[in-house]
């Protein structure tokens, strides 16, 4: 009786489990996309907001971006109706959809869906192989902030009267703010420390934060001075020219680092050279730990014959 009731709550189970997968699979593609949407509208409402010229693609941006929330909560609402035990890890990204870019799967937590590599288990190879795959892509976004600052240092005229060319430039700081959010995502999602992973890289995280920062003190300005609109959009613009530098050097200089960080055989040679601080550190804290037992071991030696 004992081993028919457990034989059936192990295909209860595997059937649960399997219908879990099932929605892993089925939602890999789409959800992805979706995602995806959100942060490119999220990088629309971020760079377009306060320019009259662009309101139509701000409004468009801003309501894809609140689109997506119903797909967010339906996933949410699939995977409890389906009894996952991590369905709540979900909630997240309801609040944050851009966050869901990397997320794992329901059915074990430990896979991972990738554009061009599928579902992948999430480990220090694959963390590895998409670092080492984004690498130079992201040192290229970050080298052409460069020529965007030579153009509206030596052509701020120039781009007030061509707003094809400050559509350009418009255009190309929001894609590079969108990759360095989506690798950061990327890379936070298959951390298995991530409070530590943001520590660890606070330059990235402060790449992002800087314009949407940037933009919510911008936008609470629009909303608190009782000004007229000309003098309103030109102290709006100013506190994001100002924050749109910072940001701008920031992009550079993680640029920079990671190409004098050099290719694998550095990494692997830096990599080594922790390795060999992280035992010497093991073993002066192992000697300390001897010398700590032989002082407790004599004081209850001490003690013992005391109490004799």
């Amino acid at each position: 009786m004992i081993e028919s009731q457990t034989t059936t709550n192990s295909l209860a189970e595997t059937r649960r489990l399997k219908q879990i997968a099932h929605l892993d699979r089925r939602y890999a593609v789409p959800m992805f996309l979706v995602t995806l949407t959100s942060l490119v509208a999220l990088a629309g409402i971020i760079h377009l907001h306060g320019n009259d010229e662009y309101d139509l693609v701000f409004w468009v941006c801003a309501s894809a971006a609140l689109m997506v929330y119903p797909a967010h909560w339906f996933e949410v609402f699939t995977y409890w109706q389906r009894g996952s035990a991590r369905w709540h890890q979900r909630l997240l990204y309801c609040v944050l959809p851009p966050l869901r870019l990397g997320a794992r799967d329901q059915a074990t937590g430990q896979m991972v869906w990738l554009p061009g590599l599928g579902w992948q288990q999430v480990n220090r190879a694959l963390v590895h192989r998409v670092t080492k795959g984004l690498n130079w892509p992201m040192i290229g976004l970050a080298l052409v902030v460069l020529p965007l600052i030579a153009i509206e240092y030596f052509c701020a005229d120039t781009l007030n009267h061509r707003p094809d060319l400050a559509r350009w430039v418009e255009g190309a700081t929001a894609f590079i703010w969108l990759a360095f959010t989506a690798e950061f995502v990327v890379q936070w999602s298959m951390a298995d420390r991530r409070w530590q992973y943001c520590r660890d890289h606070f330059v990235d995280l402060a790449i992002i934060l800087l314009p949407v920062l940037a933009f919510a003190r911008a936008a609470q300005l629009g909303r608190l001075l009782r000004v007229p609109q000309l003098a309103r959009t030109a102290q709006v613009y100013r506190l994001r020219g100002v924050s749109l530098r910072a940001w701008r050097a920031l992009v550079v200089t993680r640029g920079v680092k990671r190409l004098l960080e050099g290719g694998t055989e550095k990494q692997l040679a830096k990599l080594r050279q922790r390795i060999q601080l992280k035992e010497a550190e093991l073993s002066d804290l192992r000697t300390e730990e001897r010398e700590l037992e032989l002082e407790l071991a004599a004081k209850e030696q001490s003690q013992s014959k005391a109490a004799a």
